[in-house]
């Protein structure tokens, strides 16, 4: 049986959260951890190795490592950067990101790696296009975890609305994972029934709450507790579960799309063992159509910014 192997760059908060939920669904065999401060990552592999022997199947080791143990691994996952402090948006992250990803960028690429990558680090559309650009690898296989958490708030709070388990509702956040993100209302389902059918139409004014506050919810976290780091650890377990088992499950991720600018931003798409095979043809009403396109318009400014003082076309 083949060994499953990944490498998790960035030993923070949400790093941490992923490869202890990843360790107790078993998704891995091998870990090895990379931090920019190597104590972070030693730290982290021997606190975690302590928690090997209690768990239902525990993988071979974690261990500390280097960029050359991507050659070999069959996802990287990049966590790395600067977390937002209260007050601050994700975009305001984008300069010091950049220039943390594009090291990064370049020890993955330059180990061999040929696996799948998939990155959180913030703002992310961005990022992940940054990392797919500097390293050259085929966008499909480069996974940006896009607008997952936010469509699993948008999920949650309709569950609580129409009191239905979240396992029977389908509502997709699109656009920037941030404040130009787009909350799909017109395609949202319970059971398959369209929201107004199940339970009432919502007004203008309760999608507009909903949304925002589902958008606000990162700044609410982090005023409270100075990070945000569970729910995208368990959407990236999610992610790499789906690449590992070739699931092909539709999720929101940041991936090419018509509208984005060959930007990868959060759109549903299909996810298997070679990526983000295509995205699905989701249909947004008028409004929300124009909302998306002026989420595309402002991420490519802010991309081609970025470029500009990387060198980067």
């Amino acid at each position: 049986m083949k060994t499953r192997k990944v490498v998790l760059i960035g030993c923070g908060a949400v790093g941490t959260a992923f490869l202890y939920g990843a360790m107790n669904q078993n998704l891995f065999d091998e870990y090895v951890l990379i931090d920019a401060f190597e104590g972070a990552a030693k730290g982290n592999a021997i606190d975690t190795s302590d928690a090997i022997p209690n768990l239902v199947q525990p993988p071979k080791y974690v261990k500390y490592g280097s960029y050359d143990d991507c050659s070999d691994a069959d996802i990287v996952v990049i966590t790395a950067g600067v977390a937002q402090k209260p007050g601050e948006t994700r975009i305001q992250l984008v300069g010091r990101n950049a220039r943390i990803i594009q090291d990064i960028a370049n020890g993955v690429r330059d180990s061999g790696f040929e696996g799948i990558t998939v990155i959180a680090s913030n703002p992310v559309d961005i990022i992940t296009t940054l990392y797919q650009r500097m390293t050259g690898f085929d966008p499909h296989r480069v996974i940006g975890s896009g607008t997952s958490l936010d469509s699993v708030r948008l999920n949650r709070l309709l569950c609580e609305k129409y009191k239905v388990s979240p396992k029977s509702v389908c509502a997709y956040v699109v656009g920037e994972h941030g404040d130009s993100s787009v909350s799909v209302f017109s395609a949202a389902t319970i059971g398959g029934i369209p929201l107004a059918k199940f339970g009432g139409k919502m007004t203008e004014a309760q999608q507009n709450k909903m949304h925002n506050e589902v958008m606000r919810m990162a700044y609410k976290i982090i005023n409270l507790k100075r990070a945000t780091f569970y729910g995208i650890g368990a959407a990236l377990n999610k992610i790499c579960r789906a690449v590992l088992q070739d699931e092909n499950i539709v999720l929101p991720v940041s991936c090419v799309t018509n509208g984005t600018y060959n930007l990868q931003l959060g759109w549903p798409a299909v996810i298997n063992k070679d990526g983000w095979s295509r995205p699905i043809k989701l249909e947004l009403n008028k409004a929300e159509k124009a909302k998306f396109i002026k989420s595309a318009k402002q991420m490519k400014k802010v991309y081609d910014e970025v470029a500009a003082e990387l060198g980067i076309e």
